[in-house]
């Protein structure tokens, strides 16, 4: 003799073990997520760390450009003068 009631105390369990698995998955979900936001505030932070880096580093060279350049137009400058006032070039 079967049970009849045996298919609906089966589909009961199954439904109960689907619903702990579910659990069980939107826990996991939820720890994964919070994990990705508190990755992607680090890497936000990292980030404007990396670019505040890099602005004060591009205008370091900026400036060490500028200071170069001029330094080099100072000294051509000072040399064309000094071709300009030069005595023994006064009739060429």
């Amino acid at each position: 003799m079967t049970d009849p009631e045996a298919p609906t105390r089966s589909a009961e369990e199954e439904v109960r073990r689907l619903r702990a698995e579910n659990l069980l998955l939107q826990d996991q979900i939820e720890q994964l997520w919070r994990s990705l936001k508190s990755r992607d505030r680090e890497l936000r932070v990292l980030g404007d760390s990396l670019g505040c880096r890099l602005e004060r580093a591009v205008a370091g060279v900026d400036q060490d450009v500028r200071s170069w350049l001029r330094t080099r137009l100072n000294v051509g400058n000072g040399a064309a003068r000094a071709r300009d006032h030069d005595p023994s070039r006064a009739g060429a």
